[in-house]
């Protein structure tokens, strides 16, 4: 329960900057519809003997950016290295709570609002440019959602160890 609140306290905490956010995704579509026309002007035209052609390549833009809220931009070491310079973190670690969850906690709720409010609403503009793809097996739903929150954790984690170790280093850089 308190890791619960701990993840509605985080996804609260990102409504605040929700003009800022709209600029991003502004942003993150213009360099998906570049990617695009990139694709569409290296691949328009040309024989395509392997699996990637235009629309491919269209679809595969767009799953990618909208994914990558979620999956790339995790915050570096959890800011943890912050709280360590701080001195923050004695605080964080006298809390009757795991650490690790806490900070996945933390982070978690913060990548559940990317995901509402920037990955979904990148991958419906940049679908309705190239169309969108419904896989006929129900399987492939699955295991998409399934790869995405395990890629999502492991990347969390690495960020963690990252972030630890500013307990011996103070910059994780």
């Amino acid at each position: 329960m308190v890791y619960w609140r701990i993840i509605r306290k985080s996804y609260r905490r990102n409504l605040q900057y929700r003009l800022s956010h709209v600029i991003n995704n502004v942003a993150s579509s213009i360099f998906g519809l570049v990617f695009i026309a990139i694709w569409t002007g290296v691949l328009s035209g040309k024989q395509v003997y392997g699996p990637y052609d235009v629309k491919t390549m269209g679809y595969y833009i767009a799953i990618c950016q909208s994914v990558l809220w979620m999956t790339t931009f995790i915050s570096p070491g959890l800011n943890v290295q912050i709280a360590v310079r701080s001195g923050a973190v004695s605080l964080d670690m006298i809390k009757p709570v795991h650490y690790l969850w806490y900070m996945l906690s933390q982070e978690f709720g913060r990548l559940l609002y990317n995901a509402c409010y920037r990955s979904v609403p990148i991958g419906l503009l940049l679908g309705l440019v190239v169309g969108f793809f419904y896989p006929s097996h129900p399987f492939t739903y699955f295991s998409f959602i399934l790869s995405l929150l395990l890629g999502t954790y492991v990347g969390m984690l690495l960020f963690y160890l990252a972030g630890i170790s500013s307990f011996w280093t103070t910059e994780i850089r």
